[in-house]
């Protein structure tokens, strides 16, 4: 299941005391800078992930309707591709969609080790 799947949000909080020092003259350290910006970029796409998963789920039920956005996402999960609305907040790759997740995991858990 990919939403069971799917990262949690990385957070400043979880961050080690050196993930975002700053230099001697205020400015932060290029590599912070980076990690700040990769978890940006992830959180975006993991929260994009979710809702649209969760969205997908509630219209299959039957309590939401099934949008063209939600179908095409359906369609792709079912040819085992990664969704274009995710595609659209992602990295670029040509990875099938169980590749992908698993790719995915492997990056957010690098970055949680960073942090």
């Amino acid at each position: 299941d990919i939403l069971n799947a799917c990262p949690a949000p990385l957070l400043h909080a979880d961050a080690g005391p050196t993930a975002f020092r700053i230099m001697p003259n205020g400015l932060p350290y290029s590599l912070s800078t980076v990690l700040g910006h990769e978890m940006v970029k992830f959180n975006a796409l993991l929260e994009c992930m979710t809702t649209s998963l969760q969205q997908l789920q509630a219209a299959i039920k039957g309590l939401t309707v099934l949008s063209e956005t939600l179908d095409a996402m359906f369609q792709a999960i079912l040819h085992n591709r990664v969704p274009d609305v995710w595609q659209s907040v992602a990295y670029p790759s040509l990875k099938p969609l169980g590749a992908w997740v698993q790719d995915l995991e492997a990056r957010v858990a690098f970055l949680r080790q960073w942090l």
